[in-house]
């Protein structure tokens, strides 16, 4: 139960449940990633290389945090 809710806490439901870092600001959830990323393949500046890397993270993120 103490795991189920730490994980809870990485990538809660809403932002506003996020944890909160020693400067009192929110930390980036797995969901505020996923959508960065989708904002950064979208732009044309991107290598291959990058998007690949954007691409395995992206997968990580979808195995790990199944969001």
């Amino acid at each position: 139960m103490e795991f189920k809710s730490y994980m809870q806490r990485i990538n809660p439901l809403m932002d506003d449940d996020a944890m909160v870092d020693y400067r009192e600001e929110r930390r980036t959830t797995p969901t505020g990633v996923l959508i960065e990323i989708n904002r950064l393949k979208l732009s044309e500046e991107l290598t291959n290389h990058q998007i690949r890397l954007l691409t395995d993270l992206e997968n990580y993120l979808y195995t790990k945090f199944r969001t």
